[in-house]
């Protein structure tokens, strides 16, 4: 997201950070999409979420499950959960009223702009509807520098 923060791109909305995190046993997981800057709160989203610990997904489950590397998931990524449903998606609250979004479409190395409406009709035909929760952030002395 640091890189990201320098280009200068002319599409429209707010750009995006999408974390992909599970539960200490692995069996739950939850693709979190939040503003770039949110340094977000693992522990206290796990006990929101009643998972109790959350931690990041390694990238080699990331590849197993989405087909996806690190650095290039967004939601998009959920049409390869289109069946499984391993993966629910959580939005943050602050992000509910934002009219586009920018993500990587499956590649790092590119944006797209998508409307609200677009992206809901999207998710909803992977089976994937948004769901917008307050997500919770560290403290600024708990934030790494």
């Amino acid at each position: 997201m640091t890189e990201s923060a320098g280009l200068s791109l002319a599409l429209p909305g707010c750009r995006c950070k999408n974390l992909l995190v599970r539960n200490k046993k692995g069996t739950l997981r939850y693709l979190i999409v939040t503003s770039p800057d949110a340094a977000v709160d693992l522990g206290a989203l796990g006990k929101m979420l009643g998972s109790g610990r959350l931690s990041l997904c390694p990238a080699p489950e990331m590849m197993d499950l989405l087909g996806i590397a690190p650095g290039a998931m967004s939601p998009f990524s959920l049409i390869a959960d289109r069946d499984a449903k391993q993966i629910q998606l959580v939005m943050d609250a602050e992000l509910a009223t934002a009219s586009h979004f920018q993500f990587h479409p499956l590649i790092n190395t590119s944006t797209v702009a998508i409307s609200q409406e677009e992206l809901a009709q999207f998710l909803a035909a992977v089976g994937h509807p948004p769901r917008y929760e307050a997500i919770p952030r560290r403290a600024a002395a708990d934030a790494p520098s």
